[in-house]
């Protein structure tokens, strides 16, 4: 109901003889599942929780030591996330960030979830085209104008878009058109979420560290972290398999993140 509330909000900012929104039917009955109690633990998750905690080969490489973010197989564990979410089909990536004077680097796999409304034609996927192409809001000239054959002149001046400076355009379209910061659109390899669709994380942390044992040297000690958060790590990585064969089917987009630092 929010959803299509949203939606009818929106097509006053939409121009109609432009775009046509046609509602989504769910896939999917949603049903009350209840779960018992797991008393063995499966080979699979087992087989993570090992890779993950220097038990077992993680790469080409051999086993991991350590998952310290000063210690050198920190990266390695990044790079083997981010090959095993490829290949179960996820679009993953890397978010970068400063800590501890240290560049270190998030994993993130997004499974974008069709909302409640289609737009015809995809213009969201048009305007990213345009935004890829032009990256930078100044000049303005060469992404204004295609998006203002687009959405037609009319309109455009309707909203008074054509007062904005190119920054405030730039932001206020990404609003109308659903083109969320917390989505990356810029990366043209991964698909858009539907309109209306909301945001649901799965996480852990990717880090360990053995800073309490006495003498710890993080460069080098050991610091496998079975509990530390290995065994968090094939938790995420379970789901992430399991919700893979609902692709094109969620109503909301799942984000699976694995924390570093």
């Amino acid at each position: 109901l929010i959803a299509l509330q949203r939606a009818r909000l929106a097509l006053g900012k939409w121009p109609p003889e432009k775009l046509k929104i046609t509602k989504i039917p769910l896939d999917l009955d949603i049903l009350d599942v209840t779960l018992n109690p797991c008393h063995t633990i499966a080979a699979s998750f087992q087989a993570d929780v090992d890779r993950y905690s220097g038990a077992s080969n993680i790469d080409s490489s051999g086993q991991i030591v350590s998952r310290h973010i000063r210690h050198s197989d920190n990266s390695r564990v990044v790079q083997a996330l981010l090959d095993e979410l490829n290949t179960m089909g996820y679009c993953a990536y890397t978010h970068s960030f400063n800590f501890a004077g240290l560049t270190l680097k998030n994993v993130i796999a997004d499974l974008p979830g069709t909302g409640y409304f289609r737009l015809t034609p995809n213009i969201i996927e048009l305007i990213r085209d345009i935004f890829l192409k032009y990256p930078l809001p100044y000049p303005p000239e060469p992404w204004v104008k295609p998006i203002i054959q687009m959405v037609g002149k009319d309109w455009f001046k309707e909203q008074r878009l054509d007062e904005l400076t190119p920054l405030q355009l730039r932001t206020t379209l990404e609003a109308i058109f659903e083109l969320k910061l917390w989505f990356p659109w810029w990366l043209k390899l991964c698909l858009l979420p539907g309109l209306g669709a909301k945001l649901v994380i799965v996480g852990c942390h990717l880090d360990s560290t053995a800073a309490r044992d006495a003498g710890y040297n993080p460069l080098s000690d050991p610091a496998p972290g079975a509990d530390d958060d290995a065994s968090g790590i094939a938790a995420a990585l379970a789901i992430a398999r399991y919700l893979s064969s609902f692709r094109g089917k969620l109503t909301h987009t799942v984000r699976f993140c694995f924390f570093n630092a």
